[in-house]
């Protein structure tokens, strides 16, 4: 089951039963739910501009890569890393992004 599919059925059900549920499960859906949405592709314009790194998808090259906002240039802008270097010139519009998921455990 795709995360998307996963959120909109615990939404259904935290709408359909809420009120049948005790508090901590109703909690628990929705923190699911949330959690689950966060992880998403969202538009370009909804993210942070901090130095946080997230993927970011460019449609040119279909392709993602690991970013973070570069405040310092003029107009500041994206800054693309792989290998070691800039890829800046690797993707001009990015489109969409999302966190980076969680690191290995093991």
């Amino acid at each position: 089951m795709s995360n998307r599919a996963l959120i909109e059925e615990l939404n259904a059900m935290r709408y359909a039963t809420i009120t049948n549920m005790p508090v901590t499960a109703a909690n628990l859906i929705r923190r699911a739910a949330a959690a689950l949405e966060a992880q998403e592709w969202q538009t370009i314009e909804t993210a942070p501009k901090n130095s946080t790194n997230r993927l970011v998808w460019c449609p040119e090259n279909q392709c993602t890569f690991s970013v973070t906002w570069d405040a310092t240039t003029e107009p500041p802008n994206w800054a693309f890393f792989g290998a070691g270097r800039s890829l800046n010139y690797l993707c001009v519009t990015p489109t969409h992004w999302r966190p980076l998921p969680d690191p290995p455990t093991d």
